[in-house]
């Protein structure tokens, strides 16, 4: 009996270390792009370089999908530190993509938009991390649902600039789908984390797989966050 105790404690150990590690880097990664975001909000310069021309949000895009390409399939091969520079790299980034918001917003909207979509999260994550149903087939449908939401947005804005029709009935509704796809994403990658986390030890392997799954939980946050901004919140004017 000694013994099996003896094996527990270790695993569960590490089972809450790779936990820990996953949500620390996640928020981490939020408390960054939230840094950037502002300090580019702040600076005439730095916003004009990034939307005085298309140039500059295009590059922001362009190097915003690398980083999560390469973190994604070549994980198995780079090292923990680069993983978890590319990591801290693409939150800058997409910090300095979220730094329209200020812009475009008002603050007390941006505020409560954000503590509501850390309600949200939280109380998904946790869902996912206590349920024993399994959310995969869940995760699944999910995943279809949202390349068809993204399929017809983009043909939403290809119609509306040649026909010079209105996109912003559409474009609410697939928010409001997107918000629900995220919500329930969040708690399918948090049981996924878990599942993970069952065999994880101290090996490098899964110090990387943490940096991977800080970044899905963080994709789903600013996803629902994102979104909830496009139904709520109110313009600066």
């Amino acid at each position: 009996m000694n013994n099996s105790v003896s094996f527990y404690k270790p695993a569960e150990t590490e089972k809450s270390r790779f936990m820990v590690k996953t949500y620390l880097w996640m928020a981490f990664a939020l408390a960054i792009s939230a840094v950037t975001a502002w300090y580019c909000a702040g600076s005439q310069k730095i916003m004009q370089l990034i939307w005085g021309s298309r140039i500059g949000f295009i590059a922001l895009a362009v190097g915003e999908l690398a980083v999560v390409m390469i973190l994604s399939a070549a994980i198995r091969s780079i090292s923990t530190g680069l993983a978890k520079i590319l990591f801290v790299f693409y939150s800058v980034l997409n910090g300095a993509t979220l730094s329209s918001i200020f812009w475009l917003y008002n603050i007390n909207s941006i505020y409560i938009c954000f503590g509501t979509t850390a309600l949200m999260f939280f109380f998904m994550s946790l869902y996912g991390l206590t349920t024993r149903q399994s959310l995969a087939k869940a995760g699944h449908y999910l995943m279809m649902l949202l390349i068809g939401v993204i399929i017809v947005g983009a043909v939403n804005m290809l119609v509306a600039r040649i026909g010079g029709g209105d996109p912003s009935k559409l474009d609410l509704i697939l928010s409001f789908v997107t918000v629900i796809i995220f919500t329930g994403l969040t708690a399918y990658d948090s049981q996924k984390l878990l599942s993970v986390a069952q065999r994880a030890d101290s090996s490098e392997a899964y110090k990387k797989l943490a940096i991977i799954g800080a970044l899905e939980l963080y994709l789903d946050f600013i996803n629902i966050f994102l979104n909830l901004l496009r139904i709520f919140a109110r313009s600066r004017d």
